[in-house]
């Protein structure tokens, strides 16, 4: 066997273990969700969502925010401008009888890089002064009504959390865009999340959903300091780790609503986020090409040739990330993803393109715009 074929097949071991110890956090982790831990009194809660554009299914994402098993919150939609089918829909479901506690406001504050940033610092203008706690999320999430006493509980039973955040799997997926937008979160960010936060303490928070004390986050510089990085989600929890407080992982698991977009926009959005972890974590970033064994095991197979050793690699490897990624999808309680197990080597390959995109050109498109990204993660719009 050549010097290659054995670093080839040492690589695939590694990666095939990583994802091993991926299924064994996700046991865990479904282990913990199921931990009921008492809360005495609930802090006001203000659920802030930024919105841009009208996506697939956004009416029925906004009215599962407001529609909460929580005694004291509010939810507070705001776009750039009035103009458009987001602010409109989002005044108009605000306007429904019962939803006194919801109301849509709109325009920008600051002239900061991120313009989601611009649009939260204008929402946290409207924020009741007795909320203690915020709540972010994205504008494709979906959830139950217990959603907000999930992200909450974590802060309200510990003083010492600053910042909560969730996984999320991806729901609704009819085309092959959508399959492939979940094949890459099923693939690489549930279990790379899984993994860091059982063995680790987390530094940073995903934009699905995340949770802070609205004191802590105000001390640690706020909306202000995040203003021009294009990971505003990542500097949320990284800003409050900073100042030594903790981020934890929520025990609920947030359904992002597909939109089911074309192979071509899929893979743009994809490409950024992928982009957007080199910004945050380049050397992270650099070894996690390391956990696509089923990548690994098809080069190794090539090196090796097709004998017994070579396809008992090949077969092995594919196998154990199938079954991984089926312990991952049961501890998300996700169904579609025990169906796309089967196709979690193809995520891995999915997965190993996308990460090879992220490392050659410093640019993503946002909402149709071009920006440029620096080393240290800010972002500027090109003109």
């Amino acid at each position: 066997m050549s010097s290659i074929a054995i670093i080839l097949l040492i690589i695939t071991l590694c990666g095939s273990l990583y994802h091993v110890m991926a299924a064994v956090c996700g046991i865990l982790f479904y282990l913990r969700r199921k931990r009921d831990i008492p809360v005495s009194i609930w802090p006001k809660t203000a659920c802030l969502k930024p919105l841009c554009g009208y996506d697939f299914g956004t009416s029925l994402n906004l009215k599962s925010f407001i529609d909460q098993d929580y005694p004291d919150y509010e939810v507070i939609f705001g776009t750039a401008k009035k103009e458009g089918g987001a602010y409109e829909k989002a005044y108009s479901i605000c306007s429904e009888d019962g939803n006194s506690h919801c109301k849509a406001v709109f325009g920008e504050v600051g002239h900061g890089g991120n313009p989601k940033v611009r649009n939260l610092r204008n929402i946290e203008a409207h924020i009741s002064p007795d909320a203690e706690v915020i709540v972010l999320s994205d504008s494709d999430t979906r959830v139950t009504r217990g959603y907000l006493k999930d992200m909450v509980r974590p802060i309200s039973s510990d003083p010492t959390v600053g910042a909560v955040t969730s996984i999320y799997r991806v729901e609704n997926t009819s085309s092959l865009g959508g399959i492939m937008e979940a094949l890459s979160v099923e693939a690489t960010f549930v279990p790379g999340i899984l993994v860091v936060s059982t063995i680790s303490r987390l530094r940073y928070a995903f934009g699905a959903s995340i949770a802070i004390r609205r004191s802590d986050f105000s001390e640690s510089g706020g909306f202000r300091a995040i203003e021009d990085y294009l990971a505003d989600d990542y500097k949320v929890g990284s800003i409050l780790h900073e100042k030594h407080k903790r981020v934890v992982l929520s025990p609920y698991v947030v359904p992002v609503i597909s939109s089911n977009q074309g192979l071509k926009d899929t893979f743009a959005h994809l490409l950024r986020w992928s982009r957007t972890i080199r910004a945050c974590e380049p050397t992270g970033y650099f070894f996690f090409s390391l956990s696509y064994s089923s990548l690994w095991a098809l080069l190794a197979f090539m090196a090796i040739g097709a004998n017994q050793l070579g396809w008992m690699i090949l077969g092995g490897s594919f196998l154990l990330r199938i079954f991984s990624g089926a312990f991952v999808a049961a501890a998300m309680e996700s169904r579609g993803g025990l169906i796309r197990s089967i196709l979690a080597p193809v995520g891995d390959l999915l997965s190993s393109l996308l990460w090879l995109g992220g490392l050659m050109v410093n640019q993503v498109i946002w909402r149709g715009v071009r920006y440029k990204v620096f080393s240290d993660g800010r972002m500027a719009e090109i003109q």
